[in-house]
């Protein structure tokens, strides 16, 4: 009641490591003026085991609650600050030589949160006109809104950063339909969680042979380009359009896997014994389409993402891959990624599992969910790992690459 009669807004109470993404929340929210009392993060996280061990960082609190329920409002308050909008016309940046110049660049934009770390291509009104005629769609179409500031992504914005990754004209029709799908689907806690979430980027059908993605051995590795800056495309975008930061409103601890192009590959259709995922979706086998989906690491102890078999190591058969991956489908609230190394799957059938709706059903069976749920793929080459993936399904969309 006295929070109503004071105008008080809210209260928050959030540890010291977090302040600044709660401060970029509460401005996001048009809450600016939302008091906080903030918690010692070295304590807090460490000693919420117990009652006993908690009690004197919540009763050191309580000076800080009552002022904060009581004290009466400032102008600053009562009147925030408006945000004005940045409309920032080109600019040159100059230096010793293009060398000079393109270091500065790449120094301007990562002082100003605009990059990933690694160097970036200059972003030139050429270089952008170039990738804009990688597609017959307009510069100013909105494909929709990025977390976590929720900027507006339109075809012109998405070709800068696709220029920036180092991305080819050709690449761009999958960059395109990779972003409607993520902004389509419910992305918001993975790119700020305190968890190691990120995305797959899979790439189904003709196009993905045409720009030469890799779907065998390494298909989570580097050093394909049309993999690589269609990923790091992706990226950058959720960075300067979505305005995401490290340790601001970022907050995966440890970072996130494959943090500079996630997890972006090509489905291997030609070793595969069925029809591919997107036929089994729908789809036509000349159309092409991008599947984002939001999932944890992988490892060979993880609960989210696990590797199984035996690579160039270990020894395997069918059913050992099966009964690995049916250890860690727990739930039929979940969709679960379920990745075939070819030689498996052309080994399914000696377990008599001869389609890939009947591996769907029969890893459903186990979950108690629906076969639909069970997204199955042939990915990596001979020798391979298989592994499962756990995903949220309200983040697994699946969309129709147009040129």
């Amino acid at each position: 009641m006295q929070m109503e009669k004071l105008g008080i807004p809210g209260l928050l109470f959030v540890s010291s490591n977090f302040l600044p993404d709660a401060k970029s929340a509460a401005s996001d929210y048009a809450m600016p003026g939302i008091r906080m009392v903030v918690l010692p993060s070295e304590k807090w996280y460490r000693l919420r085991r117990s009652v006993e061990e908690v009690r004197p960082i919540v009763e050191a609190a309580f000076d800080s609650v009552i002022h904060a329920l009581t004290h009466p409002l400032g102008e600053e308050e009562v009147h925030p600050p408006q945000r004005e909008k940045l409309d920032l016309p080109p600019f040159k940046i100059s230096g010793k030589g293009w060398l000079g110049a393109l270091e500065n660049f790449n120094e301007i934009f990562l002082e100003n949160q605009m990059s990933d770390g690694l160097p970036l291509v200059p972003p030139t009104r050429e270089a952008v006109d170039r990738m804009l005629r990688g597609t017959k769609r307009s510069p100013d179409e909105v494909i929709g809104k990025i977390p976590m500031k929720f900027g507006i992504a339109t075809i012109e914005k998405i070709a800068i950063n696709a220029v920036m990754a180092g991305a080819k004209p050709e690449y761009f029709p999958v960059i395109i339909a990779a972003m409607e799908a993520f902004c389509e689907g419910d992305f918001f806690h993975m790119m700020g969680s305190s968890g190691g979430f990120t995305l797959i980027i899979m790439v189904n059908g003709p196009i993905a042979k045409k720009i030469n993605m890799n779907s065998g051995i390494g298909f989570l590795g580097d050093c394909w380009r049309a993999n690589s800056t269609i990923g790091r495309s992706i990226r950058l975008a959720t960075r300067n359009i979505g305005h995401t930061w490290p340790a601001v409103n970022d907050m995966a601890l440890v970072g996130r896997p494959s943090p500079h192009i996630f997890y972006t590959f090509a489905e291997n259709e030609e070793m595969s014994p069925w029809e591919p995922f997107h036929v089994s979706l729908g789809y036509q086998k000349e159309d092409s389409t991008v599947t984002v989906t939001k999932v944890g690491s992988y490892s060979e102890t993880g609960a989210t993402g696990q590797k199984i078999g035996g690579g160039a190591v270990a020894t395997w058969n069918e059913q050992s891959i099966l009964d690995g991956m049916a250890k860690y489908t727990t739930s039929s609230e979940r969709g679960y990624y379920v990745f075939f190394h070819p030689n498996a799957a052309q080994g399914m059938e000696t377990v008599g599992l001869k389609s890939r709706k009947q591996v769907q059903e029969w890893f459903a069976e186990r979950t108690g969910g629906s076969p639909d749920n069970i997204s199955v793929i042939v990915a990596g080459g001979e020798p391979g790992y298989s592994l499962i993936w756990a995903y949220d399904l309200r983040a697994h969309v699946t969309k129709k690459i147009e040129v």
